[in-house]
């Protein structure tokens, strides 16, 4: 505020009233002069500006106090200090509002007055401060009662003002926080650490930074959020650092159940899938188990798969850490049999967070222990409406509070395994069925072994085989001597019968898992012999006359004999590029065919010819 000093020397200022006006009108402030009794020597014109009264109506008035109202100062203080600065009067103006004059009153010793009296009209000013002061109030309230708590330090990483919600996150009083900074307050060394470097970092860059950080609260540990702002002095330099800390642990315990569900949503997705593309059961069991264990961090995730007669066993396992395997094992407990089963089948749900402190019976508590379980959690697998097995989730290490997001995801993943065992029962009866397809398309039902047209293929591939190997092939024709006969004798349940017997001989005697014997047709049967020479083709036929006779089934019309005989054609080869399969079979019928023209009951050989067999002959 700018001081008028209006000390006139009667010896130096002879200036004109007029001159006195022009100065005074021009110094921002009105200006009155008085003699030591109070009374009007001089108004300066601005005061119309300032009150709305005219200079007249202000010396109508005839004294100072009717202005500016009594004991505004005493003449002796005056004398004694020669000036009295910054006084406040509150008056009222010509349009009657209220108005704060801060007034300077000055001893003076000029042609005009005694008394000096310079008035600044500083009502803006003081209704701006009133409304500073509430500003400020209102602050304070809103910080002192705020939710976040809300700090700032100095460059020395004090803290010089702390509000009362820090005191319940740390459980220190705001009080203790000042003057100290977080290491002397034995906050954790590794916070410490970084908020040092956080706030050292707004100190030297002037930036505001977010940060984020766990700590340790009476309450346990929470997530906050951390706004750290510069505040700066009169030199644009930062002095202060203000922090608002949120607490952010809603939202970080929100954001984890997102990303738990979503992980969970990811595994059910992913058991489906697997589901849908695999028909390996035991390969569905045990990636979902393995899955199932990391998702929920427990100690073992676990199927049982029930026996008919409420025993099971043990069907994949997924097990971590040193806690022992449980892979495989039968488990047959009268306990758990008798007082759990039919509960699970009515789709019960079982949650036990300590086995010890459950309601369950000891016998079941004494079973849980062989398999170190502390926390149980189970779920019924149903394949369709049958109960199948239980997915079963241990956690071993301690007591576990199991959260009904996990058993929601064991709920949906008991289903998905459900599916899975049906899908394979339903894949185990449909190979079944194609098994079944497959042995009447390739064997022969009456005499069950190998039909025309499984011999066809097999030839084909050994022929091949053979053909890359050099080895010899060999096959035996044979049929039986006077069939037709036979049957006109006996009937045809009987030569059925007869067929029958001489297949399971064939097959008694050609046993090696490479041979095949095969009814080529009617009473004709043929073994095709991979990796056998002429020779042991030969003896192998011999045997198989010997045998058949050594059945002595009647014959009475044979010309044979009065025994069912046979007739055998017996051909060897290597194959070549030059020949072909059906080259070995038109050998052995040709040889059949001399063993029937000698009268039955006989064993010829021939050779296709093949520059390997006849070089073997020489």
């Amino acid at each position: 505020m700018r001081r008028v000093d209006v000390e006139h020397d009667k010896e130096k200022w002879q200036v004109s009233e007029q001159l006195c006006q022009v100065i005074f009108s021009n110094i921002g402030d009105t200006v009155f002069l008085s003699d030591d009794a109070g009374a009007f020597t001089y108004i300066c014109h601005s005061v119309e500006e300032i009150l709305g009264y005219s200079p007249q109506q202000i010396r109508a008035l005839g004294n100072i106090t009717a202005l500016l109202g009594e004991n505004i100062f005493a003449l002796e203080q005056l004398d004694a200090l020669g000036k009295i600065s910054n006084i406040e009067r509150e008056i009222t103006n010509r349009a009657g509002t209220q108005q704060t004059l801060l007034i300077d009153v000055k001893r003076v010793s000029t042609q005009w007055g005694t008394v000096l009296y310079s008035c600044r009209d500083i009502t803006e000013y003081k209704q701006a401060l009133v409304a500073l002061h509430q500003r400020e109030n209102q602050i304070r309230t809103l910080v002192e009662n705020s939710p976040e708590i809300i700090v700032r330090l100095d460059r020395k990483l004090r803290y010089v003002y702390a509000n009362p919600a820090v005191e319940q996150a740390t459980g220190i009083p705001a009080s203790a926080f000042i003057g100290k900074t977080n290491s002397e307050l034995e906050m954790p060394a590794e916070l410490v650490s970084y908020w040092h470097a956080s706030l050292e970092k707004v100190f030297e860059t002037a930036e505001a930074e977010l940060i984020e950080f766990d700590f340790p609260t009476p309450s346990g540990v929470r997530s906050y959020q951390a706004h750290l702002a510069p505040e700066y002095d009169e030199d644009d330099s930062v002095e202060f650092v203000l922090v608002v800390v949120s607490d952010i642990n809603q939202r970080k315990q929100a954001e984890q159940a997102l990303r738990k569900q979503a992980e969970q949503e990811r595994l059910i997705a992913a058991v489906a899938q697997r589901i849908r593309q695999y028909l390996d059961l035991a390969e569905i069991l045990d990636t979902t188990v393995e899955e199932v264990r990391q998702s929920l961090l427990c100690d073992r995730v676990l199927v049982y798969r029930f026996h008919s007669d409420g025993s099971g066993v043990i069907e994949a396992e997924s097990v971590g850490g040193n806690w022992r395997t449980v892979l495989g094992t039968n488990v047959d407990d009268p306990c758990f049999t008798e007082s759990y089963i039919l509960p699970y089948q009515e789709g019960r749900v079982s949650v036990f967070e300590d086995i010890y402190t459950a309601n369950i019976s000891p016998c079941y508590i004494a079973l849980l222990a062989q398999f170190q379980v502390r926390a149980n959690l189970v779920l019924p697998i149903f394949q369709g409406e049958q109960l199948w097995g239980l997915l079963i989730a241990h956690h071993c290490a301690a007591p576990r509070q199991w959260q009904s997001s996990e058993i929601n995801l064991l709920k949906q993943l008991a289903t998905q395994v459900g599916i899975a065992t049906q899908q394979a029962e339903l894949y185990h009866q449909l190979e079944l069925a194609n098994q079944r397809l497959q042995h009447l398309a390739l064997v022969d039902q009456l005499t069950q072994v190998a039909n025309r047209r499984r011999f066809d293929e097999y030839l084909a591939l050994e022929w091949q085989r053979q053909a890359r190997e050099k080895g010899q092939l060999s096959l035996i024709l044979c049929d039986i001597d006077d069939f037709k006969r036979y049957n006109d004798t006996y009937g045809h349940p009987a030569g059925d019968d007869c067929l029958q017997q001489v297949a399971q001989t064939l097959t008694h005697v050609v046993h090696r898992p490479c041979d095949l014997v095969a009814r080529y047709g009617g009473e004709e049967f043929a073994m095709l012999l991979p990796n056998t020479e002429s020779t042991g083709a030969m003896h192998i036929a011999e045997t198989i006359q010997t045998a058949i006779t050594a059945l002595r089934m009647p014959h009475l019309h044979s010309r044979a004999s009065n025994y069912v005989t046979l007739g055998l054609g017996v051909a060897s080869v290597i194959p070549e590029p030059k020949l072909s399969p059906h080259e070995l079979v038109k050998r052995a019928d040709g040889a059949l065919y001399h063993a029937k023209e000698m009268g039955g009951d006989q064993v010829v050989a021939s050779q296709v010819p093949s520059p390997l067999l006849k070089a073997e002959g020489n």
